[in-house]
């Protein structure tokens, strides 16, 4: 960095980044391969790296420039780095994929010449701003849009920033990418992925560090990808990644922990070991690892003791199977992972992380509409309460039973203090800081469950789950266009994320965008597979456009897929409350009660369109103990 030569600082309007054009007056981004367009933070950015080529511009820098006037946190601006890298590379090629480079725990820089773009020149000789269609006013409305959005932005930053619980300190950040084969034609997807899930899992009990779960490295799993070009993604400071390899009885691994930084070697190794001693060889990796975190990162860490996993070779397998299957997330997947799961526990009873598996899948089945809840739950509850039994200490257990006591139980105390034993036991732990969110917003503590769900976001930054509540729970505390922005920002990273399109769907009607929101409801019944919330929420959009008799069809095929297998009642009560038939919409919702439909602990936070004034609706809040 202190050998690189000063370059001259430009402030560019219009400017040329090698060979890229960047337009500032519209936010293109032009280069061989095409444009694209830069959110205006994004935009922002750029301007400021292009600023002070090739010189390190510092997060602080940044982080006040873009957003003045109130503090944010650092996840937002690695996501605007992020999608600036792809966008570059999107309209430029390969050779920009490292335009940008990022030095750890202090800022950025532009590794590029920067040029200021002259602006033509009218018939007279002057020069101007080139102008389609009225630019001067499209140049003051963006200026305009900027300055309101940054100053709408610091106000919602500064409002959760009242929150009595403190800010997770900025803590140094570790990706687990999943394993990949030695050799091309002898993959083995359920081994290489099991081998990053099982470090993941021991890792992620050093409190000194955060460490990506495995829903943000999954997608990590191709033979051509770019190592430090993933931990840069993923905001990581170092990255472990691997080779694995079954021959036979043979195992073969090798691991190297790198810095993301420069790419150097912080700890590498080589094992070849019997199939049967994979166990030892996780504890030397994890053990290994641990030491060269610590002389890098200046601080004693200790992994996570072994007692979560088995010493059954079989047991192991059957786990890895059911992980590897569930990450589908179909209907199908999620109940064959259940049979994984319990032939796992059957052969290990004490195998926790096989127990916690087994609870997470059998909780989520009838959140999805699958299954009535009682099907599931209570022995989804007796699988997480068994994890906790083998190990009291174990974040995830507590939350899982805090998820069990929001949505099944309704036991808004008990479930309060499941999340918070969680976060005190694991301050990293995603589910904890998720879970406690719900909690806050279903008790109507809206700053402070904004700040519980940045708090899950700044863990994983690319766990969709949690950035499409993210949007939702703006929505819910009336900041509906800060929920937009959020869930049109999400949708750009992934357009087939069902819940982006859900969400956006309920946040478009909030601001009277109609025909936006029947658009995104449809899409997302089409992507989710027809999930009878997204057609409870299409059913709305059409009667809110006056297309009834559209909505009555849709509603009909709701009510006979309800003869033909199960439909969550809380959903079938959404659309009627759509299509405005109050008496309908109510029946429905006591027959939720009755069954114990999960989405009942959301009765206080969705719209339904007026009927919150019936009596009925408010002995419903009361006998749900959500009247205040």
């Amino acid at each position: 960095m202190k050998d690189r030569p000063a370059r001259q600082r430009v402030n560019p309007a219009s400017f040329r980044v090698n060979d890229l054009h960047v337009d500032p007056t519209v936010g293109l981004v032009s280069g061989a391969r095409g444009r694209a367009r830069l959110e205006p933070r994004v935009l922002a950015v750029l301007q400021a790296l292009a600023r002070c080529p090739g010189e390190l511009v510092s997060r602080i820098d940044l982080l006040s420039e873009i957003w003045p006037g109130g503090a944010t946190y650092d996840e937002a601006l690695t996501q605007c780095v992020y999608q600036l890298r792809q966008q570059l590379v999107s309209v430029g090629g390969p050779e920009y994929r490292n335009l940008i480079s990022t030095v750890p725990k202090r800022g950025y820089l532009l590794n590029a010449e920067v040029q200021p773009v002259a602006p033509e020149a009218d018939d007279d000789g002057t020069f101007r701003p080139h102008r389609r269609g009225g630019r001067w006013f499209a140049v003051g409305m963006l200026a305009a849009a900027v300055l309101v959005f940054g100053a709408v932005w610091g106000l919602f930053e500064w409002r959760a920033g009242t929150d009595p619980a403190p800010r997770m300190p900025q803590a140094n950040t570790v990706a687990v990418l999943p394993f990949l084969p030695l050799v091309e034609e002898d993959r083995d997807p359920v081994l290489e992925l099991g081998m990053a899930d099982t470090l993941i899992a021991r890792l992620s009990g050093i409190r000194q560090i955060v460490v990506r779960p495995i829903s943000s490295v999954r997608r990590y799993a191709d033979m051509d990808r770019d190592t430090l070009d993933a931990g840069r993604e993923l905001g990581a400071d170092a990255v472990v990644e691997g080779s694995i390899q079954r021959s036979g009885q043979g195992l073969r691994v090798i691991v190297r922990l790198l810095r993301v930084d420069d790419g150097a070697a912080l700890w590498a190794d080589t094992f070849h070991e019997s199939a049967s001693s994979m166990f030892a060889v996780q504890d030397a990796i994890c053990e290994r690892i641990a030491t060269a975190l610590a002389r890098e990162f200046g601080q004693q860490v200790q992994p996570k003791p072994a007692r979560l996993g088995t010493s059954d070779a079989e047991a192991y397998e059957d786990y890895l199977k059911g992980r590897y299957v569930l990450a589908r997330f179909t209907p199908g997947d999620m109940r064959e992972s259940i049979d994984h799961f319990r032939r796992a526990v059957s052969r290990d009873p004490d195998y926790a992380q096989a127990w916690l598996s087994l609870a997470n899948v059998q909780f989520r089945i009838p959140i999805a509409g699958e299954a009535p809840p009682n099907e599931f739950y209570p022995s989804a509850k007796a699988a997480a309460q068994k994890a906790l039994e083998i190990d009291p200490t174990l974040a995830e257990g507590h939350a899982m039973l805090g998820w069990i006591a929001h949505w099944y139980e309704w036991d808004w105390v008990a479930s309060e203090a499941h999340f918070k034993r969680a976060i005190e036991l694991d301050p990293n732990d995603t589910e904890g800081h998720l879970g406690y969110a719900h909690l806050l917003l279903v008790s109507g503590r809206h700053e402070q469950a904004l700040a519980e769900m940045r708090r899950a976001r700044e863990i994983s930054p690319f766990y969709l789950v949690a950035a499409s509540l993210e949007g939702f729970f703006l929505v819910a505390a009336q900041r509906p266009d800060e929920g937009i922005r959020r869930l049109e920002e999400a949708r750009r990273l992934n357009d087939r994320f069902w819940l982006f399109r859900l969400h956006l769907s309920e946040a478009y009607l909030a601001v009277g965008r109609d025909e936006d929101a029947l658009t995104e409801a449809q899409i997302a019944r089409e992507i989710s597979g027809g999930s009878t919330i997204a057609t409870a929420r299409e059913v709305a959009c059409l009667a809110r456009l006056g297309r009834v008799a559209e909505a009555q069809a849709l509603l009909s095929e709701m009510l006979q897929r309800s003869l033909e297998r199960y439909v969550p009642p809380y959903d079938l009560a959404l659309a009627y409350a759509g299509v405005g038939d109050a008496d309908a919409a109510l029946a429905w919702l006591e027959r939720a009660y009755a069954v114990g439909d999960p989405k009942m602990a959301l009765l206080g936070v969705h719209e339904w369109n007026g009927i919150q004034d019936r009596p009925e609706f408010a002995d419903l809040m009361h006998r749900m103990d959500l009247a205040e």
